[in-house]
């Protein structure tokens, strides 16, 4: 059998190696991803090393396996080339127990082996595990004790609030309680703000929805007679607190509280005045449930999406990408096995891959905390990811088609540049396209 010509994909004019798919022996497709421009040399020495006659029938047999490997794993049996070279890579290991093959016959095929090894001739080495993680070690993720020392500031907070409501019977509020990024473990360096949740009796609060956060900021000035009246301000939808020391602000939202199980309170929706369900235990227990699945790589894949969307951000305003849609999808993809964690790199193009393959049309919901029957029907959104406590609340309602396409289109354009950067003829070049997902402050070795 010899290997075809290169075809266009269908609706393309170029039969360019890079845009074009060649039928391999298990009668599936390898597929070039259109942007991989530094592997094309090395596509040809691929499409050269399939045409030797003594290596094909292994090829054939150990593609069908690995193809039959990726069905039982859930994974659709289409190799990128990437994909393909980075699994044949990786079987070429010492010690790699997920071989195709028992030991001995896998040991006694010289064709195989010499395959996996050109795997890794051709596959970059340039950015490694240990890159990606010194990076977040020193520019992403927020230092330990300072963690710390945030959580005791809103502690001390929660501590004095504590003590004014059993001095004061009858206090209009409940509880404070720790939430967003910093009490669920996925917080960034560049954290500026803290928040918090006050639970508020209902039967105690204003009537009309606009009095809200005024008659707050004055409850928590008579709980922290300390602050000064200019450290508690009043903003559209909560009371910022600021803290002179620290520098950092934490933002007090009021929750609607009628002494429901598992802190479940409403949200009163700045726009329209709706109620909305929430929980933060709940919230919390739930990044708690996969941190715990995947310890230590699942938080730490969450702050190096962030701050992929971070520094898109700072480049343009308009992108919307929030923290929790990142979160959910990221769970969404560690519940259903679609990608792994350990390694950072392949877990950041298993996100992104994820994003364009689906384009954010699949609904994302969770059943923690509520069966799927819950959920509403189709609601025409752009994009429907549920909030794992309220099957009500679809947390992207608000964004756009554009906004949806300006996401994929952004998650292509990062997927790509990892794909290129292992095929990287030098380290040099292999930065430059991570610069693209991680920002220019990402320089290895420096």
């Amino acid at each position: 059998m010899e290997v075809p010509e290169p075809k266009c994909r269908p609706g393309t004019e170029t039969s360019h190696p890079r845009e074009s798919e060649r039928r391999i022996g298990t009668g599936r497709f390898l597929t070039r991803p259109h942007l991989l421009r530094a592997s094309v040399r090395d596509a040809r020495r691929f499409d050269e090393w399939r045409s030797r006659k003594e290596f094909r029938s292994s090829s054939d047999e150990l593609l069908g396996r690995l193809a039959s490997q990726e069905a039982a794993a859930g994974r659709p049996d289409e190799f990128s080339l990437h994909r393909f070279v980075a699994r044949l890579g990786g079987l070429a290991n010492p010690g790699t127990t997920n071989r195709p093959f028992p030991k001995a016959a896998w040991d006694a095929n010289i064709g195989v082996i010499t395959l996996c090894g050109f795997a890794q001739d051709i596959m970059s080495s340039h950015i490694t595990q240990s890159d990606i993680k010194a990076f977040a070690d020193t520019k992403v993720n927020l230092p330990a004790g300072d963690a710390q020392a945030y959580r005791d500031q809103v502690n001390r907070l929660r501590d004095r609030l504590k003590m004014h409501i059993a001095e004061n019977p009858g206090f209009a509020l409940v509880k404070m309680l720790h939430a967003g990024s910093v009490a669920k473990g996925t917080a960034l360096k560049t954290v500026n703000d803290l928040d918090a949740a006050v639970y508020v009796r209902s039967d105690e609060a204003p009537g009309d929805d606009s009095d809200l956060v005024p008659w707050l900021a004055e409850r928590v000035r008579e709980a922290n007679p300390n602050l000064s009246h200019d450290q508690i301000v009043e903003q559209s939808h909560c009371v910022t607190i600021s803290f002179r020391g620290s520098g950092l602000d934490v933002d007090v939202v009021p929750v609607l509280y009628e002494g429901d199980e598992d802190d479940k309170g409403y949200l009163v929706d700045k726009n329209t005045g709706a109620r909305m369900l929430t929980s933060i235990p709940l919230h919390l227990e739930f990044i708690r449930t996969r941190k715990d699945a995947n310890p230590t790589h699942f938080a730490q894949v969450v702050r190096l999406a962030k701050w992929w969307a971070r520094e898109l951000k700072i480049k343009d305003p308009s992108f919307r990408c929030k923290s929790f849609l990142i979160e959910l999808v990221l769970a969404h993809l560690a519940d259903t096995g679609e990608i792994g964690f350990t390694d950072y790199g392949e877990a950041l193009s298993g996100f992104f891959a994820y994003v364009v393959k689906s384009q954010l049309k699949d609904r994302i919901a969770f059943t923690d905390y509520y069966p799927a029957s819950e959920l509403p029907a189709p609601t025409g959104a752009a994009i429907e990811v549920f909030d794992p406590v309220n099957p009500n609340n679809n947390i992207t309602v608000r964004y756009t088609d554009r906004d949806r396409q300006q996401l994929v289109d952004a998650a292509e354009t990062a997927g790509d540049a990892i794909d290129e950067a292992l095929f990287a003829d030098t380290k040099g070049r292999a930065v430059e396209c991570w610069q693209l997902v991680l920002g220019s402050s990402f320089r290895p070795g420096t």
